[in-house]
C-alpha cells in the first residue's frame, strides 16, 4: 500500500497504491528491510533458494536497507543471486518523497529541471517522469561487504492526484569490490534493460482496487 495524500481530485483519479510486475528471480521486500526477515526468507524458499549462510543473508538486507536512511522505502526487489548465476546485487527500489513545501513550486516545473540537467522525459503509470543514470564506481562497505558501484538508474515522477509528494523508482547494481571482470558490465547493462521493462508495467490503484486508467470506458 502506497502511503498517498492527495489533494481535491475525484476519488476515481486519486492513487492509493500502485502495481508492477516482479521479475521472475526477485523478492520482494516490504517497508524496512530489517523489520522483514521472516516474509523474505518465505520467499527464498518459494523459489527454492537458501542463504548461504546467516551472515549472507543479514548483509544482504543491511545492503538494501542502507539506501533508506530516511526511511522513505515503500518496498524493495532484491534478484536472488542463484537465479542469474552471477555475484551481483540489482534492487529496485520504489520510495515516497514527500515535498517539502507544496505551496511552493510546481512539481512539473521541478521534473522539467532535471531535464535541463540532463534527464530524460517519460512516463510512468500514466504520469510525468523523468529517468536518469547515475556516476558509477565508487566503493561503499555494508557490514563485512565491500561493494562497487556499477550501475544507478532513477525514475522520478508525478502521483496521481497528489501534490504532496513524488515517487522514485530506482536501480542499484553492485559487485564485489575485486578486480573488474569484463562480463560485470555486460551483466549490469541486463539487469539496467529489465529495469526499464519492468517501469513500463508500473500501474496506479484507486481505492477500490482498479487501475486508474485515462483510457475512455465502452
Amino acid at each position: 500500500m502506497l502511503d498517498v495524500a492527495t489533494d481535491h481530485e475525484p476519488a476515481d483519479r486519486e492513487a492509493r497504491s500502485y502495481s508492477l510486475v516482479v521479475p521472475p528471480g526477485f523478492i520482494r521486500i516490504p517497508g524496512d528491510a530489517s523489520t522483514a526477515p521472516e516474509e523474505v526468507l518465505e520467499q527464498l524458499a518459494f523459489e527454492g533458494e537458501v542463504p548461504a549462510s546467516t551472515d549472507e543473508f543479514v548483509t544482504f538486507l543491511n545492503e538494501v536497507e542502507s539506501h533508506d536512511p530516511h526511511r522513505v522505502v515503500q518496498e524493495s526487489y532484491v534478484a536472488v543471486s542463484d537465479a542469474f548465476a552471477t555475484d551481483l546485487r540489482c534492487s529496485f527500489v520504489v520510495a515516497r518523497l514527500p515535498v517539502k513545501d507544496p505551496t511552493r513550486g510546481d512539481l512539473d516545473a521541478l521534473l522539467l529541471s532535471r531535464v535541463q540537467r540532463g534527464a530524460t522525459a517519460m512516463s510512468l503509470g500514466g504520469e510525468p517522469a523523468v529517468v536518469w543514470e547515475s556516476d558509477a564506481g565508487d566503493v561503499r562497505t555494508v557490514g563485512s561487504r565491500r561493494s562497487r558501484l556499477l550501475r544507478r538508474r532513477t525514475v522520478l515522477g508525478r502521483i496521481r492526484g497528489s501534490r504532496l509528494a513524488l515517487i522514485a523508482v530506482s536501480l542499484t547494481v553492485t559487485a564485489p569490490a575485486r578486480d573488474e571482470r569484463p562480463d560485470d558490465d555486460t551483466v549490469a547493462a541486463a539487469f539496467a534493460e529489465l529495469f526499464d521493462a519492468v517501469a513500463t508495467t508500473f500501474r496506479w490503484i484507486d481505492g477500490q482496487g482498479a487501475v486508474i486508467s485515462d483510457r475512455p470506458t465502452t
